[in-house]
């Protein structure tokens, strides 16, 4: 063979992409037994158009080490407000000392662009990433990338919304093995996350779903996989990994169309792998519930957010009148589904204290079987953070939010401190209304660690061994409660 034809052959072998691989690093506070399905789809894109990734964490400990080991050319964050001012005081001591590109995305990212600002944030995207991702790597110049505030000679700039994708088959499955090497007790857990569309029809005035609603470019019409590509996927996890329970993520499962419920019972349902999902009681009806058991539905989560039907309805423009809340936890429960409720504390309003005992009398009404609650947090841009700042609630710092929403509460309420607590003490009491009357003068003491450390062990518990079919083992069980000071602090 001549040396031309060596030379040919060895070029045909060697994949173009090599000659401009990039490596992108993920950084994220923690990972604490919980799939994140959008760093792993973003990380399933990149590795397949020939790139490196790796994940770093903020209670791992090995930012830096990544950072000189790893040298990667993009650092990624997905930010959500309350963490954000930690995630960017970090990105900016990180920047002094290694040379990289910062993309930032997430809600708080999507809804507050004016990050751009910080020093060391070079790339804003506020919307989905995917395409966004493939254009930068492909080395696309910055004023061409759809969808994405930049920065450029101490300038920025914005390039405009992006156009959705339609076609939600067309990316490759998430790329679980990111997390799994990273953190060995994900994989061999049992529960395992997914999703199945993006998009959702409604109007909440707490959701930063609404607002990208508001922007006009078809956010709001659900966008959905199609069965066949969901049973691929969750085929695949199963021959890599145990699967004893599936939690799909997404905001409304039962806002899909009847026929694609209908073919998912059928083929899904073949499986015969317990799942459980986010369901909305205005859209839940008989053949809904049947469709949902067939295809091996155990747990519905379903938001109640509180018991004030006005307040539900004008303030949070959700529809549901709770005799609909009520049939749609019968329902369930008639088919051997459990129900487990979500409410929002600490609203803006004039008696919170008296709404949220309302509410808690509500949901032991109904007998669910867990009663998740939190505080409300006022997200940037949405209606409800803008009411709430209109009307003497919130300062309208967003600097000043909490890192998660079980914690405390910014906004200027009556009985602040009784309404904190009670929500600590919300679903126990729910599980057993009796301890009511004790709590009612347990929440009178200052806010406290104990009742936190409750709180948080209470729905680790009722998540973890009574709704999940998958029980954690003596090593989960371990680092959830690592999980547990993380959040308790």
């Amino acid at each position: 063979m001549t040396n031309e034809l060596m030379l040919e052959t060895e070029m045909e072998l060697i994949p173009e992409v090599k000659q401009t691989q990039k490596r992108i690093l993920f950084i994220i506070p923690y990972i604490g037994l919980i799939e994140r399905i959008g760093i792993m789809q973003l990380s399933a894109i990149a590795k397949k158009m020939g790139h490196k990734v790796e994940l770093a964490t903020i209670s791992g400990g090995d930012i830096e080490k990544k950072m000189q080991d790893f040298a990667p050319d993009f650092v990624c964050y997905a930010i959500h407000s309350g963490e954000h001012t930690k995630i960017i005081k970090l990105n900016s001591g990180l920047k002094k000392k290694y040379n990289f590109k910062s993309v930032f995305g997430g809600p708080h990212a999507m809804f507050h662009p004016q990050i751009i600002e910080e020093d060391g944030i070079d790339i804003v995207c506020i919307g989905e990433a995917e395409e966004v991702l493939m254009d930068i790597l492909d080395e696309k110049p910055l004023k061409d990338i759809q969808g994405i505030h930049y920065k450029e000679n101490g300038k920025t700039y914005f390039t405009g919304q992006r156009p959705l994708e339609r076609d939600l088959d067309k990316y490759p499955f998430p790329d679980r093995e990111l997390l799994y090497a990273y953190e060995k007790e994900l994989a061999n857990h049992g529960e395992k996350r997914i999703s199945i569309s993006r998009g959702c029809p409604f109007i909440c005035t707490y959701c930063w779903n609404n607002e990208l609603n508001k922007r006009g470019v078809g956010w709001a019409k659900l966008r959905v996989r199609s069965v066949d590509k969901v049973v691929e996927e969750v085929k695949q996890i199963k021959q890599k990994y145990p699967v004893k329970h599936l939690r799909f993520t997404d905001d409304t499962f039962n806002a899909v169309p009847i026929e694609w419920l209908r073919e998912f019972a059928e083929k899904f349902g073949k499986l015969k792998i317990p799942f459980s999902c986010n369901v909305r009681a205005v859209l839940t009806r008989p053949e809904v519930v049947k469709l949902l058991r067939q295809a091996g539905c155990m747990t519905v989560f379903m938001a109640i957010e509180t018991s004030n039907e006005k307040i539900r309805a004008d303030l949070l423009k959700r529809y549901e009148t709770n005799e609909q809340i009520k049939n749609a936890v019968k329902w369930y429960h008639d088919e051997g589904i459990k129900v487990a409720t979500y409410s929002l504390c600490a609203l803006p309003v004039e008696n919170p204290l008296e709404i949220d005992l309302a509410t808690l009398e509500f949901n032991a009404q109904l007998k669910v079987d867990m009663s998740w609650a939190s505080l409300f947090s006022p997200t940037p841009g949405t209606d409800l953070a803008n009411y709430s700042i209109e009307n003497g609630y919130f300062s309208g710092n967003f600097d000043e939010l909490y890192s998660n929403t079980k914690t405390g509460s910014i906004l200027k309420i009556k009985n602040k401190n009784e309404v904190v607590n009670l929500q600590k003490f919300f679903g126990v009491c729910s599980s057993h209304p009796w301890l009511i009357p004790i709590v009612k003068q347990l929440i009178k003491l200052p806010p406290n660690r104990i009742y936190r450390y409750l709180q948080f062990a209470y729905y680790g518990w009722r998540e973890k061994f009574i709704l999940s079919e998958s029980k954690p083992g003596i090593r989960e069980v371990i680092k959830l409660i690592g999980l547990l000071r993380h959040h308790v602090g």
